[in-house]
């Protein structure tokens, strides 16, 4: 007998986790490594008033949780990007596009040009932190109104998400979000760019080079 729970599961939703999985680890991005982000502020303010051993600890303390944060970080996302949901990875990234707009009330676009199965397991990966990353910064952040995310597939594998928020500040964050997602993009020879877009907005540029077969060059 098959499952009631089964057939009621949207088939564009990820089960590899489990929604209430998903959930879950969905929930450490968005709640947890916040708070724990909010830990190392408070204790950078006390270190500014410390001295000698005392600020010495203090600032080790903080380089921990920065490592925390990081593997953290790079633990959720990497088990976000996990699929063995059976469905292919364009209907997959169709679904984390709209699973992150819509909570925001933002408009939301997905356009693939190119055939995403000639990407190697290790590409496709990546490109599946990435997008989770720029399209859940660009919902939470961006007070926009509208979000796009555009993927190319040709002699690179490119891939653009576009919002119409408030744009860049004079001085763009270093967060661990965007250097993690220019880290993935140096792995596989690639370049990350993050652009003022006109008149307003913003656009992530994530680009890799494609060897015939797929595979990053």
């Amino acid at each position: 007998m098959d499952d009631p729970a089964e057939r009621r599961r949207d088939p564009a939703q990820p089960s590899g986790p489990s929604l209430t999985g998903w959930q879950a680890i969905a929930d450490l991005h968005d709640v947890v490594v916040p708070r724990i982000s909010l830990v190392g502020y408070g204790l950078a303010g006390l270190a500014s008033d410390l001295r000698g051993d005392a600020r010495r600890r203090a600032m080790q303390l903080i380089d921990d949780v920065d490592d925390i944060l990081r593997d953290t970080r790079a633990a959720v996302l990497d088990r976000l990007a996990d699929r063995d949901d059976g469905i292919d990875l364009g209907t997959h990234l169709r679904a984390v596009t709209v699973r992150a707009a819509d909570p925001h009330r933002l408009a939301s676009s997905f356009d693939v040009h190119g055939d995403l199965t000639r990407l190697d397991a290790s590409t496709a990966r990546h490109l599946r932190a990435v997008v989770l990353e720029a399209v859940g910064n660009a919902a939470r952040h961006a007070r926009a109104r509208a979000l796009r995310v555009t993927i190319e597939v040709g002699d690179e594998l490119r891939l653009e998400v576009h919002d119409d928020g408030d744009g860049l500040p004079e001085v763009p964050p270093a967060g661990l979000g965007l250097s993690t997602m220019a880290a993935r993009a140096r792995v596989l020879g690639g370049t990350f760019d993050v652009l003022r877009a006109s008149p307003t907005g913003t656009i992530v540029r994530w680009t890799v080079p494609l060897a015939p077969d797929g595979a990053t060059s």
